[in-house]
């Protein structure tokens, strides 16, 4: 009995070690390169993440595709910066989507741009997820067929924590940087500048939201009602933020 028991202690335990080495193996970095990498491209690296905590460390260059996220809490980060990596969708559809992503989802150091959809949420697109997104440039993205959102659309609950992002020359019928419809997500640093609508909103829209806006700036846009912010049914926290240089008849700023 004791040497059977012995048995079983030592498969229990070379098991264990089995498992940990496993789960030890999946949380991990991916690198992605334009040339010499296993990945040359962002999606196939974040399909290839197994778990939560896996980094898609990303080497600079022009990456021209859309990315989709889904629910997965993955780490998506350049090496040097927006300045040096840029994501371009070149008209196919929204360049990040993220679909019941939690705080887990991270997207940090890029320029996101030449997303288009017909609809809502050209640049980046979320439903139901609370990413989180530093350090991005997202510029020169279009919502037609009176979307909303070109630079960056809300929806189901998300409730992202955007900080330090620059948010410019993007296109919607309403909300040309960001519209926030029946969510949240906290704004911190931002630049929300230099974007025109022919309805609601030039740099941000708001319906049945509770978004909170601190120490961003919002600057010379334009839009038929609200110049920089239009906003319904609406309840946003605002701290210490710079709204100038609007135009728009009624509510200039807001």
């Amino acid at each position: 009995m004791e040497g059977q028991r012995k048995k079983v202690m030592v498969g229990l335990a070379g098991l264990v070690l089995v498992l940990g080495s496993a789960a030890v193996a999946r949380a991990g970095t991916i690198t992605v390169c334009q040339v010499g990498c296993t990945f040359q491209a962002i999606q196939p690296a974040i399909n290839a993440a197994a778990a939560s905590g896996d980094v898609v460390l990303v080497s600079d260059g022009v990456y021209v595709e859309t990315i989709d996220y889904g629910s997965k809490s993955v780490a998506v980060r350049s090496v040097n910066g927006p300045y040096s990596t840029r994501i371009d969708g070149n008209g196919s559809g929204p360049v990040v989507s993220f679909f019941g992503a939690g705080a887990g989802a991270t997207l940090e150091g890029f320029t996101v741009t030449g997303g288009s959809v017909n609809g809502n949420g050209a640049g980046i697109r979320m439903a139901n997820s609370s990413p989180t997104i530093t350090g991005c440039i997202i510029t020169g993205n279009t919502a037609t067929g009176g979307g909303r959102g070109g630079g960056m659309h809300l929806s189901a609950s998300s409730s992202p924590k955007v900080t330090g992002c620059v948010i410019t020359f993007n296109r919607a019928l309403s909300g040309a940087g960001v519209s926030i419809e029946s969510s949240g997500g906290v704004f911190t640093d931002c630049v929300l500048s230099h974007h025109s609508v022919t309805q609601y909103g030039g740099a941000v829209y708001l319906s049945g939201a509770a978004p909170v806006f601190a120490s961003c700036v919002v600057s010379a846009n334009r839009g038929s009602f609200g110049g920089g912010v239009g906003a319904e049914n609406t309840t946003p926290t605002l701290v210490a933020n710079h709204v100038r240089g609007h135009n728009a008849n009624p509510g200039g700023g807001v």
